[in-house]
């Protein structure tokens, strides 16, 4: 009787699973289309090749029956991906193709452009997800069809979910709307289904077969799919679909707007008496000795006030101009390149008390990561330079953190003296080199290498013939800075610039002579032209005068202008290049002030931080997009994250758990925990011991030749224990227990013995 049971519960069994198998082949080719076609309606997807996703869905299915129905072992299926990853090494030594050059180039650089065109409302192309969705689909497909197989579909469902959300968080409320009815009808219909195919299968299990109409059952479940449907729609409708982030960036819109006018008080030199003229750089100057502001800090810095990208051959400007609101604490140093190249580097704070200067500019070090402002919103850029977004000037003191590091690489005088190199150069000379300082620096730094049509062939010779000869970038920088600072000479007495001369060939070949703009825009435009990204810089160059309260006293005549270089492309730093250090000091002592200046120049910190992207902005640089992201998805990484962290203690807590009880089953004399820990086991396994019949003759009724006499041996020992009082028994506990596991395991899957026998742990 017991094995007609059986055979009856199997092929019930085989019946359930064939209908579930071919309602998860279906919902899996409908969740795959609606969700492709979102994508292609959210991102103007042209030439969307619904073939190819059918193509690699086909794959996805082929991979889950090879791994679920020919290879039935584990060892095979370990052979298959070891075989595989084998493969796909040879393929890149063969090829003799890096494999982060291949996946910059297939997947990030992708990734890039479609961020970039979306973020213009421009189309994308199909080719340009390939290479994502080749990946993505078939793995998708064979993980769908796995939980389905396992009676999982919730969990499936779950996860099919994960895109929908994807696409409402970034902001395409608009194109899931217009699917959002056929998606929960469908889900819903979808949920009904696997309930009843879940039932039916535990059904046959217990050898009873449903007497529910299926018919009707569809029927149910397709009236709930509406009406459930409707609900959704009607709650849309009445509420809308925008997200947290949407209305959050809603808000940081207004703020940005209101900034508008406060781009208008951002610092320049003619703050501090410079030339009012910002169309023209050069020409007489009269600076004022007024404290700009007071610095409570350790030791004296350069303090950034602008930092400007393009020179159009008369003056400098941003290429973007556009400001971030800074809304928690950014890390800028999230990479080995960072602590490489910074040592051990540390946490520093300064305080800056307002002066005379009125300007929306918060000035800061290099490195900075988070300025504190009191009840202001405070804006940061590109280039790492801070504003404040909802005054026009800054009347309160406000707190700057910042990294300084052990190496000193904030001041290219420093970094000239160390081993460390600049990783780069343009004239590099084998081919791998070359595909670096593409792809890390030429590409994500285009807008530092800008160069005007209105530099002369006299200077691009001027600069060949500097840097000849030199072995690599930071060879080429300390030639460049030693030319400049011995061969021209600082001075405030200057005439004015022609407008039909470029200002860097006027200041070369006919002035020879100027302060400090003269010396940093050609540095600047000299390490553009020997393929060094820089950046023209204004602000403050302290010295060591202070007041009585110990305060550093930052007039404006220490306002200065000066060269930052691209240290390290990965780690987004920035050297401190200035040829004329000592330009704030000749300037105070030609002027009459009792400034004084101790060294070649202030130790300073720079960095290019990577900002978070709003609907104001495109941020060029690989890892500023990627930093962008995951501030976008910040509560819901960190909370998945909580989740995570907590499943992971409990799995941890219920290894540990099990392998104390295990301990305490082989130390005790006493056979009775042993056999009810077995009997635990059997019972997970799909043994289970009717109510009806003792232990013993449920032991006598196991089928498998092999297990039976183990568990009648087993079963008497307890007997004889239970009720006789007798301990002396001779049964091998680790070989009993080594055969149970053993063969439960070739009863289960793999995840299935681990879940039952480390989380189900059994507690006597």
């Amino acid at each position: 009787m017991s094995l007609m049971n059986n055979y009856i519960s199997k092929e019930m069994n085989k019946v359930e699973l064939s209908h579930t198998k071919h309602t998860s082949l279906f919902m899996l080719f409908f969740y795959i289309l609606i969700i492709c076609r979102l994508l292609q309606r959210s991102f103007k997807i042209q030439n969307f090749s619904y073939v190819l996703i059918l193509l690699l869905s086909a794959i996805g299915i082929i991979l889950y029956e090879l791994f679920s129905e020919v290879l039935k072992k584990n060892i095979h299926r370990l052979t298959i991906i070891i075989s595989s990853s084998v493969g796909i090494i040879l393929y890149f030594i063969i090829s003799k193709t890096s494999f982060v050059y291949f996946f910059n180039t297939y997947y990030i650089k992708n990734f890039i452009d479609i961020d970039r065109l979306c973020y213009v409302s421009s189309p994308t192309s199909f080719h340009q997800f390939t290479p994502i969705l080749i990946l993505i689909v078939p793995l998708f497909s064979a993980l769908f069809l796995f939980l389905r197989s396992r009676m999982l579909a919730t969990l499936s469902m779950i996860i099919l979910i994960l895109p929908m959300l994807c696409f409402w968080i970034n902001r395409y409320d608009e194109d899931i709307s217009v699917y959002l009815f056929i998606f929960i009808l469908i889900f819903s219909f979808d949920s009904c289904v696997n309930s009843l195919n879940k039932v039916s299968f535990e059904a046959a299990k217990l050898y009873i077969e449903a007497s529910v109409s299926k018919r009707n059952i569809l029927i149910y479940s397709t009236i709930l799919a509406f009406a459930a449907s409707i609900i959704c729609l009607l709650f849309v409708n009445t509420l809308g679909t925008k997200g947290y982030y949407q209305l959050k960036d809603e808000k940081n819109y207004a703020i940005l707007n209101n900034g508008e006018a406060s781009k208008n008080r951002r610092y320049n030199l003619s703050y501090s008496g410079y030339t009012t003229n910002n169309a023209a750089l050069g020409g007489p100057i009269a600076v004022n000795h007024n404290i700009a502001f007071k610095v409570k800090s350790s030791q004296p810095y350069y303090l950034r006030g602008v930092a400007k990208d393009f020179y159009d051959g008369h003056s400098w400007s941003k290429t973007l101009d556009n400001f971030v609101i800074q809304t928690y604490d950014r890390d800028i140093n999230s990479n080995k390149e960072f602590s490489k190249y910074m040592g051990t580097y540390e946490k520093e704070e300064l305080q800056i008390s307002p002066g005379s200067l009125t300007t929306s500019t918060l000035f800061s070090p290099l490195n900075t990561f988070n300025v504190i402002s009191n009840r202001n919103y405070i804006g940061y850029d590109t280039n790492n330079t801070f504003m404040i977004l909802n005054k026009q000037s800054v009347a309160d003191s406000y707190k700057v953190d910042f990294y300084s590091s052990s190496t000193g690489i904030e001041n290219f005088g420093s970094v000239a003296s160390t081993s460390y190199d600049i990783p780069y150069n343009k004239d590099a000379k084998t081919e791998e080199e070359q595909k670096y300082y593409n792809n890390f620096v030429k590409s994500s730094y285009e807008a530092y290498l800008q160069v005007p049509s209105t530099i002369t062939p006299e200077t691009y010779k001027l600069v060949t013939d500097i840097t000849k000869d030199c072995k690599n970038s930071r060879e080429k920088v300390l030639r460049i800075k030693q030319y400049l600072s011995t061969n021209y000479k600082y001075d405030i007495n200057v005439s004015s610039v022609p407008q039909d001369r470029d200002f860097i060939d006027y200041f070369l070949f006919t002035e020879k002579k100027g302060y400090c703009t003269y010396f940093a825009t050609t540095a600047t435009i000299f390490c553009r032209i020997a393929g060094i990204p820089a950046r023209y810089v204004e602000g403050f160059s302290m010295n060591n005068v202070k007041d009585a309260n110990g305060d550093y006293l930052v007039r404006n005549d220490r306002a200065h202008a000066w060269t930052e270089i691209l240290i390290s492309p990965e780690a987004k730093l920035w050297s401190i290049v200035d040829c004329v250090p000592q330009g704030p000091d000749l300037l105070s002592n030609s002027t009459g002030s009792s400034s004084s200046y101790i060294g070649t120049g202030p130790k300073n910190t720079t960095g290019r931080a990577s900002a978070a992207k709003n609907n104001l902005k495109i941020n060029s640089n690989l890892s500023d997009t990627i930093k962008r992201i995951i501030a976008k998805m910040g509560y819901f990484f960190i909370i998945s994250c909580i989740i995570v962290s907590i499943i992971i203690l409990i799995i941890l807590f219920k290894v540990f758990k099990f392998f104390i009880i295990k301990r305490n089953i082989m130390k005790n004399s006493s056979i009775i925990p042993l056999y009810l820990y077995i009997k635990h086991r059997l019972k997970q396994a799909g043994i289970n011991n009717p109510n009806s019949i003792s232990d013993l003759e449920a032991a006598q009724l196991i089928e498998d030749e092999n297990l039976r006499p183990y568990i009648i041996r087993l079963v008497n020992e307890y007997y004889a224990e239970s009720y006789g009082g007798i301990k002396a028994s001779q049964i091998d506990k680790k070989h009993y227990y080594r055969f149970i596991e053993s063969h439960i395991k070739e009863k289960q899957s793999s995840i299935r013995y681990f879940i039952n026998k480390y989380l189900f742990v059994y507690s006597n």
